[in-house]
């Protein structure tokens, strides 16, 4: 891992991060807008959404963990990064 390759990275994130997050947030929150009984249902699933963005943040870092404990990082952070970045 050199500064290049995480320079790479930081591109890509920079990159695709609006082109995937505002189409998400704002599919989402139309969804939520239609489901409004008083405010209930709404705050709901919105606490559902962002449960299950923090499963998957939790997760990723899990696999960073064992991946770094288990393996030759040098070789394999390179890749996990990428494909977390897909």
């Amino acid at each position: 891992m050199n500064p290049s390759t995480l320079l790479l990275f930081g591109i890509m994130d920079a990159v695709s991060r609006p082109v995937f997050d505002t189409p998400f947030n704002t599919l989402t929150y139309n969804y939520v807008s239609q489901f409004n009984q008083g405010g209930r249902i709404s705050t709901e699933l919105v606490v559902w959404r962002e449960c299950a963005l923090s499963v998957g943040r939790i997760s990723s870092v899990g696999i960073l963990v064992m991946l770094y404990k288990w393996t030759d990082p040098a070789s394999t952070l390179g890749w996990f990064m990428l494909g977390i970045f897909l």
